[in-house]
């Protein structure tokens, strides 16, 4: 072991961490110039990240409700200090948070669909078939074509008969 001493702090090292370059000697003390570091995994979760995360869950209105305080203060003191996210304790709780996030923001929007989009597609599917479209059958079950209602009807645009007319 080797004692390392930046400052006024002092701290134990393996001599198999220390490069040579890094070191100095003085009195048969080693003394490093600069503190090497591991390279981490865990930069997957940087600053910048964690800020879209942050906005997306503010706007969605999911931030205050769902997490809590604890979880809103974990983030926001990890923007504000980290640049990248290097311990596992800290990545794991970001994770949790991060996961907890999407599957609420996601969900608020397939419970949308599956309440606005689908009653519309099933509608608009039998009036379709009604004027003699066979192929509008399938428009009742398409996911894209309820993801595209209840995007418009969401917007303000179905509902008010704008729908693609200018």
């Amino acid at each position: 072991m080797a004692v390392v001493a930046s400052g006024n702090q002092r701290r134990r090292v393996s001599r198999q961490n220390i490069k040579a370059n890094d070191m100095k000697t003085t009195k048969g003390q080693i003394i490093m110039t600069e503190i090497p570091r591991k390279e981490s995994s865990f930069r997957f979760l940087d600053k910048a990240q964690l800020l879209k995360l942050r906005n997306r869950a503010m706007r969605s209105g999911v931030w205050f409700k769902a997490l809590r305080r604890i979880d809103r203060v974990l983030v926001d003191l990890t923007i504000r200090v980290a640049n990248g996210i290097r311990s596992v304790t800290l990545a794991n709780s970001i994770l949790a948070i991060t996961r907890k996030l999407q599957e609420l923001q996601e969900s608020k929007f397939s419970h949308a669909a599956s309440y606005i989009g689908s009653p519309i597609a099933r509608n608009l599917s039998t009036l379709a078939q009604k004027w003699g479209n066979k192929r509008a059958k399938m428009w009742a079950n398409d996911k894209n074509f309820i993801r595209y209602l209840t995007i418009m009807s969401l917007n303000g645009n179905f509902l008010s008969g704008e729908c693609g007319t200018k």
